[in-house]
């Protein structure tokens, strides 16, 4: 049992670390899942970021392109303060871009081409202004040579380029974010089924080992109350049978009779043919003796060749004559065991009945004990404390009339 209760601690431990295990790697694969998709997130906010100096930059080039010609069609210097913002803001977030584009070896090329150009538009920008400031004609014909324009368009064509690389890098980390998701909830979808399988498994094992667990219980508790060769109750149980009827005889003012058998002739029996044989007729003893008493009365094997009878609600000796004629012819039929061989016993049956013949347990077993000694004695098949109250019973089992 100690060897059973193990074996089920050992299987709860089992499923509770394969459960475990199992939930740890569920864990790791969501976890794995939600390091990529953020991973993913920080690279579509990095290009986010990217894409959003580069508009700034361009927006405030169009400023720098805007101011200049309004100063130098004018020659309002009111128009020189969102110029010099918008230089200001441009030199700013091309240092920001600079550094957004550090990590992205690809881009440093183009930053590189942009920085050149961007240097070259503020200059002839600047050259620009400070040809204003001498006159409208020398400044005008400094921007009918188009190097102005030529460097803004150059300008504006790299930073397309550099938006729709990001662009492009945004939609592969979409379809990389969707397909990251899509992985990580069959992971999920997977796992969760293989953890509940596992589970459901784990939970019928153990149901069958607490089943198991229950019927060696069971089994250890018949084993403690009853005979293991012909599964009557045992004398320990019998015991505790008798006590009870005597409390209840008590109680209801009723009586009882308590029967002590023991076999003739069976160790011849078991000296010729064998312990099997032996086993075999006290087996079928005991199973006609529970077939030929009440659903009531007990029946038990005290030991050895000896058995005993319990019947409660006895009212005469006729009850009691009735019950001894019923053992008698079950024992004296023949019995037929295997390859062909048949016996004949008989039994020795003494009697004492509740409460005329003692009114506790030790007392009436005592007197049928003796009883059935005295029976064996004298030969006959049946005998009680007072010889005469069975005298009718015993006549007849002698083959009196």
């Amino acid at each position: 049992m100690q060897k059973f209760l193990l074996t089920v601690e050992m299987n709860a431990l089992v499923s509770l670390v394969l459960t475990l295990l199992l939930l740890s790697v569920i864990v790791w694969m969501n976890f794995t899942g939600v390091m990529q998709i953020s991973s993913n997130a920080d690279q579509l906010f990095h290009t986010n970021e990217i894409k959003g100096v580069i508009q700034t930059l361009n927006e405030h080039l169009v400023d720098v392109e805007t101011g200049e010609r309004g100063y130098i069609i004018t020659g309002n210097e009111a128009y020189l303060e969102p110029y010099e913002h918008g230089l200001s803001v441009v030199n700013k977030y091309r240092v920001e871009l600079a550094r957004l584009l550090a990590d992205e070896p690809s881009e440093l090329g183009k930053l590189a081409v942009l920085n050149k150009r961007l240097d070259l538009k503020i200059k002839v920008s600047q050259s620009n202004v400070q040809a204003r400031k001498r006159g409208f004609e020398l400044a005008r014909s400094q921007v009918m040579e188009g190097s102005g324009k030529r460097e803004m368009d150059a300008l504006q064509s790299i930073l397309d380029e550099m938006t729709r690389t990001q662009s492009e890098l945004q939609d592969g980390l979409h379809q990389q974010r969707i397909a990251d998701m899509q992985v990580m909830k069959r992971n999920i979808i997977i796992a969760a089924t293989v953890v509940i399988g596992l589970l459901f498994y784990l939970h019928l094992r153990l149901m069958r080992l607490m089943n198991l667990r229950h019927e060696a219980e069971l089994n250890l508790n018949r084993l403690a109350s009853h005979d293991v060769l012909t599964e009557l109750p045992n004398r320990r149980l019998m015991m505790s049978h008798m006590e009870l009827a005597i409390q209840r005889c008590l109680r209801n003012n009723k009586s009882m009779a308590l029967l002590f058998l023991d076999l003739n002739g069976f160790k011849p029996v078991n000296d010729q043919y064998g312990h099997k044989v032996g086993d075999e007729v006290l087996k079928q003893v005991a199973q006609r003796l529970s077939g030929a008493m009440r659903a009531s009365d007990r029946v038990a094997r005290f030991g050895g060749d000896e058995f005993v009878v319990l019947a409660e609600d006895v009212t005469d000796k006729e009850d009691v004559c009735s019950i001894v004629a019923k053992i008698t012819a079950e024992i004296n039929r023949h019995f037929l065991l295997d390859e062909g061989i048949a016996v004949t016993i008989s039994a020795s049956i003494g009697v004492a009945i509740y409460p005329r013949d003692g009114q506790d347990l030790d007392t009436l077993l005592l007197n049928a004990d003796t009883a059935m000694y005295a029976a064996k004695k004298s030969g006959s098949i049946c005998q009680c404390k007072e010889q005469r109250q069975l005298r009718r019973c015993v006549l007849l089992s002698d083959g009196e009339k």
